[in-house]
């Protein structure tokens, strides 16, 4: 079995190439390219952004895609369907050399389908950068199977333009009525899918939970954060793992933050890891509350880092308004954090047990400290939350994806 892979771009950290974008979603398609490999199944693995000479990545073909493959493969239907993408999408001045690159990318792509014979092309995501490839796939009757990570057309703390939302209900509505297999990384994102279109089941949407490292490292010579953040040893520490932004709602974290009794704020510690994105409305919050010794914001802290904060932590915290899976939930769970979070993310069906989380019922200010306090005074056995997340390992997630692939590849041979 011959698989592409193809996502947007990949995050490897100590490859300068694939760190230009660094994600959640970066991280994740790598993970899944090789998880997948280590099953013994040859794959490839191809981005639309990412400029490199190509490698070997843990058993992963990473092709090569430098500037003079893209230019030199360059076709005049690629030039046309550029201009009638940014006219018809009504693309924003600041996209348009993004589009223009995904559109002249499908000369260099048809060369490597030519010279490659695949099984299945995996797709990860909707979007302008995939649907190219995908009308590629289509005019050539070559199998592709999409992933998606989670839904941008369903929540307005997507920051994405109304023909971008309306091009994924599009390819849904095409996927329901022509079999398109989709994966999709959640129950509640396909059960969300089958609610818009007023169905109750559909075979051709699979539910792949996403994975992490599930055994958690011994850490000798681990980077001390109470020492960088000036943390007393008698402060509980808890962690918000996510790059800042709208959708992962930082912003409320910090207000339901400093409704918690004086005495109890004094004794913890809330650290915010991730790139910020709100143009310092977070950071303003916080010095407004006058929580700047109680909540710390951390920045874009590198991958491998991130588990020495867990490592350290007392719990884990999740508000995000939207959440297609909630992978630094498992990911606190291999060191044994439990979570609190709101009840009505489409993560919470997949990850949810009582003795490893606290729901929130409410998406108020007031339920959320509440939430926070009945965390802090609840007795976690951490040995079991441990144990828990041995279910989300990249062994299983891999082996469910090879499953699907055998599935769709014998059904086009049938």
């Amino acid at each position: 079995m011959k698989i592409l892979h193809f996502p947007a771009y990949i995050t490897i950290n100590g490859i300068k190439a694939f760190l230009r974008s660094t994600s959640g979603y970066g991280y994740m398609t790598i993970d899944i390219a090789t998880s997948i490999a280590n099953l013994g199944i040859d794959v490839d693995l191809l981005t639309q952004s990412n400029i490199t000479k190509g490698l070997k990545y843990k058993n992963v073909n990473i092709l090569k895609r430098t500037w003079w493959n893209i230019l030199s493969k360059i076709r005049l239907s690629d030039i046309w369907m550029t201009l009638k993408t940014i006219i018809t999408d009504h693309v924003a001045l600041k996209k348009i050399p993004n589009v223009v690159l995904y559109n002249i990318s499908m000369g260099y792509f048809c060369h490597i389908l030519r010279k490659n014979k695949y099984d299945l092309i995996h797709i990860h995501g909707i979007g302008h950068y995939t649907l190219p490839i995908i009308n590629v796939c289509e005019k050539n009757n070559i199998k592709y199977v999409v992933t998606l990570h989670g839904l941008n057309s369903f929540s307005d703390s997507i920051d994405i333009s109304k023909w971008e939302k309306q091009n994924e209900k599009l390819f849904l509505q095409k996927a329901l009525e022509k079999n398109i297999p989709v994966s999709v990384i959640s129950i509640g994102i396909k059960q969300t899918i089958l609610n818009h279109f007023k169905i109750k089941d559909s075979d051709n949407f699979r539910v792949i939970p996403n994975a992490c490292e599930v055994n958690s490292k011994e850490f000798p010579d681990f980077f001390n954060i109470r020492e960088k953040y000036n943390i007393p040893e008698t402060n509980r520490i808890i962690v918000c793992v996510g790059n800042i932004g709208l959708r992962k709602n930082q912003i409320q974290i910090v207000r339901s933050f400093s409704l918690l009794p004086d005495i109890l704020k004094n004794e913890l510690r809330l650290l915010l890891l991730g790139r910020d994105s709100t143009n310092g409305l977070v950071q303003n919050e916080i010095d407004s509350l006058g929580l700047n010794s109680q909540i710390k914001m951390c920045g874009n802290i590198p991958k491998e880092e991130v588990k020495d904060y867990y490592h350290q932590a007392d719990f884990n915290i999740v508000a995000s308004i939207s959440e297609g899976f909630g992978l630094s939930i498992i990911e606190g769970f291999v060191y044994g954090l439990p979570t609190v979070t709101f009840a009505d993310l489409d993560a919470v069906k997949d990850v949810y047990h009582p003795e490893a989380m606290f729901l929130v019922y409410e998406r108020t200010d007031e339920a959320f400290k509440n939430g926070i306090v009945e965390m802090l005074d609840k007795k976690w056995d951490k040995a079991f939350i441990r144990n828990y997340a041995q279910k989300f390992s990249f062994e299983k997630m891999a082996e469910k994806y090879s499953d699907f692939y055998k599935q769709i590849i014998n059904e086009k041979n049938d």
